[in-house]
């Protein structure tokens, strides 16, 4: 809001989605006029359209901060998904033993060196590198309230975003997630992990619950290409 002015300086604005461009029309009434909603380009680093069947071999934990997603405002001052980490910590901990399972964990720059005593020697943790080369390389992908846990649905994946918190009323700050992925159990977790890694799945998973999601966010890629062209021609 305190930057509203600054709108009148720009004659034609992009963005990924409606509800982007709802924001931005409340805030002046003009940006009706300037605003298209083209979808963001990044997911082309993710879409995948060669369909393939292999053994789920490699998971990654996209590492988040427990209070990431809630509002920051005194009464929430207390709340947290600290339950939710420390669980999948314990999961993949387990599952770290089986020799047929790549395990890798990615986090954030600005996070606790600490994160490296929680996990089992058997766990490749990487503090350094873009989530999307670890999200293309791998098969199950374990998120939460991030960007990358989009794309990693993007990517068509088998993506799982744990909930394991006692104060259900949590639940609504977390992403506009379908609640197909939303693991509200660690034993229903682990066992899906183990189901997935015993068989042979298809790869991309193109589930239009899942593009629901994607498109809340990042608007639709359909397209995606010539819409840029469009928007930068006009």
């Amino acid at each position: 809001p305190k930057l509203r002015h600054m709108f009148k300086y720009f004659t034609d604005i992009s963005v990924y989605n409606e509800r982007t461009k709802e924001r931005f029309i409340r805030l002046d009434k003009e940006n009706s006029k300037k605003i298209s909603v083209n979808g963001c380009p990044r997911v082309l680093d993710f879409i995948t359209n060669k369909k393939y069947y292999k053994k789920p071999r490699t998971i990654l934990f996209l590492s988040f901060d427990i209070r990431r997603g809630i509002t920051k405002i005194k009464k929430n001052k207390d709340l947290n998904f600290k339950l939710s980490f420390n669980r999948v910590v314990k999961i993949l901990n387990e599952l770290s033993d089986n020799k047929d399972l790549n395990i890798i964990v990615k986090y954030k720059h600005n996070s606790g060196d600490k994160i490296n005593n929680q996990f089992s020697k058997n766990i490749k943790i990487f503090k350094t590198g873009s989530a999307e080369k670890f999200i293309n390389q791998a098969d199950i992908i374990i998120g939460h309230n991030s960007s990358a846990t989009i794309e990693a649905l993007v990517n068509g994946k088998h993506v799982m975003v744990p909930f394991f918190e006692k104060n259900l009323k949590l639940r609504k700050y977390l992403l506009n997630f379908n609640n197909d992925i939303v693991y509200t159990s660690g034993v229903k977790m682990r066992n899906k992990i183990l189901n997935l890694t015993n068989k042979k799945v298809a790869f991309p998973i193109n589930n239009k619950k899942y593009n629901k999601t994607i498109q809340y966010y990042l608007g639709d890629p359909k397209n995606i290409v010539e819409k840029y062209i469009k928007f930068l021609n006009n």
